[in-house]
């Protein structure tokens, strides 16, 4: 009975010898406990009464300092005429909360945890800055849900979350597309936090870790860089520069408009009398226009003329210019059509009365002919007949030789009539020719020249940066 109870004492005093030794107190007397009782022991201590509704506001006073970082992955989606863009970011969220710190020593060397964080009250174990994308379209931060953030023992919580961000961009500088810079803004800051209570700093700025980005049709996007961001109200700001891959634009818009203008002067080297020649012009015309409807899917709409807007509109009127000098020089070789039906008449009587008697004479010389008779002295008879009407008939055309000489001189003068004619469309399609290509030229030349000016109408340019910070 004795032996029963002295092993029953030495079982309770072993638990608690283990459970004080679990409990990781801070004496050096005890032995400390392993990381992964520490780590469970740090959760439950750190959290037990903490409020999450309050800010860890320094002891010494002033607002919570939180340095802010952006790293923006990659762009998903960028839509110029709905004026939205995707980032696929990682945001990363630095600051202080002593009520989160400890002694690693008394928590068997632990000198770190992980915690869940999240922008909702309600589901987060500990508070967090309300930090939000002003300009977002869409849920924004809060739908990015719960992220777990590290906590060191000296009470530094580093909150890293990634997520796609949808942004609402008022885009400047347009004008000069598609060889643009996109300037947009991303605006963070808090609904609920003033500057009194919430302190924003940027350690490392913006970020780009995915240069040279290149996707989409109209929403290319070859280089992302960031400029300073500033400071305003209780937020901060990143100003954002987005250069256009135009690869696309010159395959698809700028080539073949050049192209397809330049086709069309060559209906001015085409002969008037073509009947091709029109409807050549009508058809390049037509495809100029074709091709602008296709690129309007493309091209962004904003009060700002734009570059390729003004290329594709100047192209198509020299286009549409060979059209109505066609229609005039048509027009020229008709007009003295009118003389050329006068000369005409003035022969068709004559010359009609000469064919129609000279027939009339043929075929009745020859109706006295009787190609089967069998006697040869007959056929012999025929055959001198034969010779006498041919005489005939050439006797009788000598004696039309006045009207000949009129017909001949008649046709002599339509001949010329419209060889003039032809000569004077040549001159004006010459002409015309030389002035539209070297104009053409010349406009193409202006344009590629002033690029640059054209982005400077468009808003000017902003000063390109490595980083961000506040003022």
């Amino acid at each position: 009975m004795h032996v029963q109870l002295l092993l029953l004492f030495c079982l309770l005093l072993i638990s608690i010898l283990l459970i004080n030794s679990q409990e990781c107190p801070c004496s050096s007397s005890v032995p400390p406990c392993s990381p992964i009782v520490g780590l469970t022991f740090v959760n439950k201590n750190l959290l037990e009464n903490y409020d999450t509704t309050v800010p860890p506001l320094p002891d010494g006073g002033g607002p919570v300092e939180v340095s802010f970082t952006l790293n923006v992955y990659k762009i998903t989606d960028l839509s110029i005429k709905d004026a939205n863009v995707d980032f696929n970011t990682w945001i990363t969220l630095y600051w202080y909360d002593s009520r989160l710190s400890w002694d690693p020593d008394c928590y068997g060397g632990v000198n770190r945890t992980r915690l869940y964080s999240s922008s909702d009250t309600e589901q987060t174990s500990i508070w967090v800055p309300d930090i939000t994308l002003y300009n977002q379209n869409g849920e924004g931060l809060e739908a990015w849900g719960e992220k777990q953030s590290v906590v060191t023992s000296a009470g530094l919580v580093k909150w890293k979350r990634q997520g796609t961000l949808r942004s609402l961009a008022t885009f400047s500088g347009m004008s000069a597309f598609p060889f643009d810079k996109l300037q947009m803004t991303l605006r963070f800051g808090s609904w609920s936090l003033t500057t009194d209570i919430l302190e924003v700093t940027l350690e490392d700025g913006l970020e780009f870790s995915a240069p040279g980005i290149s996707f989409g049709v109209s929403d290319d996007v070859n280089d992302l860089q960031s400029t300073r961001s500033t400071g305003y109200l209780d937020g901060f700001s990143f100003e954002i520069t987005l250069q256009r891959a135009v690869s696309f634009y010159w395959t698809k818009a700028i080539i073949p408009n050049i192209i397809l203008t330049y086709l069309s002067f060559g209906s001015l080297l085409t002969d008037v009398r073509a009947g091709e020649r029109l409807s050549y012009s009508a058809t390049l015309v037509l495809a100029s226009v074709a091709l602008d409807l296709t690129m309007g899917e493309y091209i962004p709409i904003c009060p700002e003329w734009l570059w390729l807007q003004t290329l594709i509109f100047v192209s198509l009127i020299f286009s549409s210019t060979t059209i109505f000098i066609s229609l005039y020089v048509i027009w020229l070789y008709f007009l003295d059509r009118g003389e050329e039906e006068d000369l005409t008449d003035d022969i068709h009587t004559p010359l009609y009365n000469l064919r129609r008697a000279g027939s009339l004479k043929l075929v009745k010389m020859f109706s006295k002919r009787n190609v089967n008779n069998p006697d040869p002295s007959e056929n012999e008879l025929e055959l001198s007949s034969s010779i006498k009407v041919d005489k005939t008939a050439d006797a009788f055309y000598d004696a039309q030789s006045p009207e000949q000489e009129t017909t001949q001189s008649v046709h002599l003068k339509i001949r010329t009539l419209n060889r003039r004619n032809v000569e004077r469309g040549q001159r004006i399609d010459a002409l015309w020719f030389n002035l539209l290509v070297s104009f053409y030229t010349l406009f193409l030349i202006i344009m590629f020249a002033t690029i640059g000016l054209w982005r400077s109408i468009g808003g000017g340019q902003v000063e390109i940066g490595t980083g961000a910070s506040l003022v």
